[in-house]
């Protein structure tokens, strides 16, 4: 695992005028090949999230884990891809992606709670 800190590049300026734009939203999700793990600020609570696949995530709101599992935009956004990102099944409707997610929550207390939902 890799500490990430929100709005935070070691290796350039992320600056407040960033932070406050959509670049806070797209420049904090981060790859998530297994799992991903929160802390408290006091260090109290540890909440991890197991992933079935990879994909990414963000924390951009206190309290709150987003995974993204398709991206779909109905044009070449101009970051790199060359084409648009819309994939669809036989019908033309969005692709689904029937994932799993294990959530792990453990305080100072050791009392421990373990579940898997499945996510459609």
């Amino acid at each position: 695992m890799q500490k990430r800190v929100l709005n935070y590049r070691a290796t350039w300026n992320f600056n407040d005028s960033l932070a406050a734009s959509n670049e806070n939203i797209t420049g904090n999700f981060y790859p998530v090949n297994s799992a991903l793990t929160m802390m408290t600020v006091d260090n109290t609570r540890i909440l991890s999230i197991s992933n079935d696949r990879s994909q990414s995530a963000s924390a951009i709101e206190a309290g709150e884990i987003q995974f993204m599992q398709n991206r779909r935009i109905p044009a070449d956004d101009g970051y790199g891809m060359g084409e648009i990102l819309d994939e669809k099944d036989e019908f033309g409707n969005g692709i689904r992606v029937p994932a799993t997610y294990y959530f792990y929550l453990d305080n100072q207390d050791n009392q421990k709670m373990q579940k898997a939902i499945q996510v459609k």
